[in-house]
């Protein structure tokens, strides 16, 4: 057998150390006794042949040592029998169905498809967290994916995905994310593959950085223009970090999505802090202001609202002094791009 030849090894170093340990305990016994060649006690234990043990070592010191080493190859080989009768069992458990729950946006027949597990093959023949994040990859709309693995040859896939969108033009890309975590999701030159899924806009400050798979992160970094230039330090550089100078972005985004408003949010401006406002069903816009009072602002805009008609075209609904919220049907007002993309 393959094992055989590290037990004989583990066997001559268990001896060695035996041995030594009995020229230990005979010199400790007899520490003024001079050395002298004496031949060994004859043992029909072959192992203690080899040794030059002193006669006046107990024997039960001896054959304690011997019951160790005995019990350790017992140990060992109690292991390589449980580790055949394991791989003996897992080339038994074996797929016998694939099942897909969580799947709404997704077909659940491509997230078989892309599982690559078939019926019949080994259970334990894949690894669940690499093709989890596999299917991550080609799926970016989950939010997250697990598989669970049933006695009876059932695998079961289940998969959460992102309730609530947002997009972002910046820098001539737009780029989908998540509206709960804001985890950029994916990257394209047009929005034009993601508006089937309803996001709502979102628009950020120049110094927001997205990268596909990362959260949306802030950065203080010079303007194409300034690179060449030695004066590219800012107020904002010396006094604050890039989180907490748009940290702002966060609790704006975070308090309009939990507002009673949430359903009807077409999109958001968030690029300015002092002049932020969002749209409703693409043609009211609420205005405001900066973060001061927002819970309160919010509050009175619903309010105000829920006494008003629909609106035959724009309105402006101006919440940026609690004190005074106004509204008006504003046919003069012009609405941004992303204004009727959802």
């Amino acid at each position: 057998m393959v094992a055989m030849p590290w037990l004989q090894t583990q066997l001559k170093r268990a001896g060695g150390a035996l041995r030594g340990a009995l020229w230990r305990i005979r010199h400790r016994s007899h520490p003024k006794r001079p050395r002298r060649a004496a031949r060994p006690r004859r043992f029909k234990d072959k192992f203690l042949q080899k040794g030059r043990f002193g006669t006046n070592v107990p024997l039960k010191k001896r054959f304690r040592a011997l019951r160790w080493l005995y019990g350790t190859g017992a140990a060992l080989l109690a292991m390589l029998i449980l580790s055949c009768t394991v791989l003996g069992v897992s080339y038994a458990w074996l797929v016998t169905d694939i099942r897909v729950e969580g799947a709404s946006r997704y077909r659940a027949d491509d997230l078989r498809e892309a599982l690559g597990v078939r019926t019949n093959d080994l259970m334990l023949g894949f690894s669940a967290s690499d093709t989890e994040r596999s299917l991550r990859k080609q799926f970016p709309l989950l939010a997250s994916a697990s598989l669970h693995r049933a006695l009876d040859g059932t695998l079961t896939l289940t998969v959460r995905e992102e309730e609530t969108l947002l997009y972002t033009r910046h820098y001539r890309n737009y780029y989908l994310l998540s509206a709960t975590t804001l985890r950029v999701i994916a990257v394209d030159a047009t929005p034009d593959a993601w508006l089937g899924y309803a996001p709502a806009y979102i628009g950020l400050p120049e110094q927001a950085r997205l990268r596909v798979g990362d959260t949306l992160t802030f950065a203080f970094l010079p303007y194409p223009g300034e690179r060449e230039s030695g004066n590219v330090a800012t107020y904002e550089v010396e006094t604050a970090t890039a989180g907490e100078e748009f940290a702002y972005v966060d609790e704006v985004r975070t308090a309009i999505l939990n507002s009673s408003l949430a359903r009807h949010v077409t999109g958001m401006e968030l690029s300015d802090r002092y002049d932020l406002w969002f749209l409703l069903d693409g043609k009211i816009k609420i205005r405001l202001g900066n973060t001061d009072r927002l819970a309160d602002k919010l509050s009175l805009a619903a309010t105000v609202l829920a006494k008003q008609t629909e609106p035959s075209g724009p309105a402006l609904l101006d919440a940026s002094d609690p004190a005074a919220v106004t509204y008006r049907e504003a046919p003069d007002i012009t609405l941004p791009d992303w204004a009727g993309s959802r």
